[in-house]
């Protein structure tokens, strides 16, 4: 789909091949040529995935993610200047997203939220601190 809109792929082949070999997420990162905003938050992503709390996982993948992906995606689309018959793997992607998202993932993850915080305020802290700080790494 990336290629349909003749966006450059080098460094994700890049860093898919040093995953390949074995590099950590870490170590393909550094080797590849990419913003430092886009490591910081693809390594933000991997930490809270791999060493956070059950409550900083559910916020940061929830608002950071799941929350936010459909409305970003449509307004994609709706200020797009790229005809959809010019794209449709691209436009299959946005929109597959913007469905998924909206209509399953984030519902599903807001229920797991509401059941998990249910009259335990403390765990409200840690989540609203993970959605705060994903937010913040998607902004940047």
């Amino acid at each position: 789909a990336m290629q349909e809109v003749n966006a450059d792929v080098s460094s994700i082949h890049k860093f898919v091949d040093y995953l390949q070999k074995g590099c950590t997420v870490t170590e393909a990162l550094s080797q590849i040529d990419i913003p430092l905003a886009i490591k910081s938050f693809v390594m933000s992503t991997i930490d809270t995935a791999t060493h956070g709390s059950l409550m900083s996982v559910l916020g940061s993948f929830f608002y950071g993610r799941e929350d936010v992906i459909p409305s970003m995606f449509q307004c994609l689309l709706d200020s797009w200047t790229v005809h959809p018959e010019e794209a449709p793997m691209f436009v299959y992607y946005l929109q597959r997203h913007i469905a998924l998202d909206s209509e399953n993932h984030g519902p599903a993850i807001q229920k797991i939220i509401n059941e998990m915080t249910e009259g335990k305020e403390d765990s409200l802290g840690e989540l609203i601190d993970a959605a705060i700080l994903a937010v913040n790494q998607r902004i940047k």
